[in-house]
């Protein structure tokens, strides 16, 4: 994904690679500034107007190329094919519409059903993401909710078109832990349900943990690491996902301190030469800020690290 600014062009999602199966979970994970929202939202072609693509993004249960599809054809997919929960559950729901009203639209929208039809699949699917009373949570406004029903109402809504594919994007921001667990089951649930791949975008390690079946580490828009999350998680490799591990607080009365990672991810445009972690990293060389290291397979994972991956030449 490339902008225009200021005469030059700046890239903050940069050759990114995913790939996601039926059922799968497969988390991204890095510090805000990563890329995250961005690749997601460019897999449903919603992508700033300002903003150009270059790359396909596949979808293959209709043998489409997103990114070459007519406009036509990418609205089709978006909720019938692909659904996506949003951040942030006030600012995406409609705050003038009743919560029921914005589920049967999308129900009217891609299922072609009639009115009756539309409520009675609006209440069922209130039921199905948790809601004790559908018929009371469907005829309230969004500012009527908590945040945890907020979210399922926003869950529902991205149910409506019965997607193949759901994208979480931190789902579970300013919500308490015990609700917050209560989110991350959810959507599990509806995984196993539904036969649902999910792509859940978190800054969070203990989101992943619960989630993940693979993971990729995003930093200043390129993936560092990835593997299976059992990998990823328990044995870092990349230095960035060993330092994100490192500033985990824990529990446990012999744990170690977290230890910050110091700076910041830098902007598009400002990246670093070489490799983009390398002024924050512990272990960079002189090598580290020449050249800009290579994504390189590795067992089960791959990892952006000529240190961690022994290159020399």
């Amino acid at each position: 994904m490339t902008f225009a600014r200021g005469g030059e062009s700046v890239r903050p999602v940069d050759g990114i690679s995913l790939a996601l199966q039926e059922r799968e979970c497969l988390v991204l994970l890095g510090e805000s500034g990563s890329g995250k929202s961005l690749t997601a939202l460019s897999t449903l072609r919603l992508e700033p107007r300002n903003a150009t693509l270059s790359g396909t993004i596949r979808y293959e249960p209709r043998a489409l190329d997103l990114l070459s599809a007519e406009p036509a054809t990418i609205r089709s997919v978006r909720g019938s094919g692909i659904a996506m929960i949003f951040q942030e559950p006030m600012t995406a729901l409609n705050p003038v519409l009743r919560c029921g009203e914005q589920i049967a639209e999308g129900i009217r929208l891609h299922a072609s059903a009639g009115t009756r039809d539309a409520n009675a699949r609006t209440l069922a699917l209130l039921e199905e993401v948790g809601m004790d009373d559908p018929a009371r949570v469907a005829g309230q406004y969004p500012h009527e909710l908590s945040g945890g029903m907020r979210q399922r109402v926003l869950t529902a809504l991205a149910l409506a078109g019965d997607p193949k594919l759901l994208i979480a994007d931190e789902p579970t921001t300013a919500l308490d832990v015990s609700t917050e667990q209560r989110i991350l089951d959810l959507l599990l649930r509806l995984r196993d349900a539904r036969g649902l791949a999910i792509l859940m975008i978190t800054h969070d390690w203990g989101v992943a943990a619960a989630m993940a079946d693979r993971v990729s580490v995003l930093y200043a828009g390129q993936v560092v690491e990835t593997g299976s999350a059992g990998d990823v998680l328990r044995e870092p490799k990349h230095p960035y996902t060993r330092a994100l591990h490192g500033a985990v607080p824990r529990l446990d009365r012999h744990a170690a301190a977290p230890v910050p990672i110091p700076g910041q991810v830098p902007e598009p445009g400002a990246f670093p030469s070489g490799c983009r972690f390398h002024p924050r990293c512990a272990r960079a060389i002189t090598a580290c800020a020449e050249r800009e290291p290579a994504l390189l397979a590795g067992g089960t994972r791959t990892v952006r690290c000529d240190v961690e991956n022994g290159v020399t030449s």
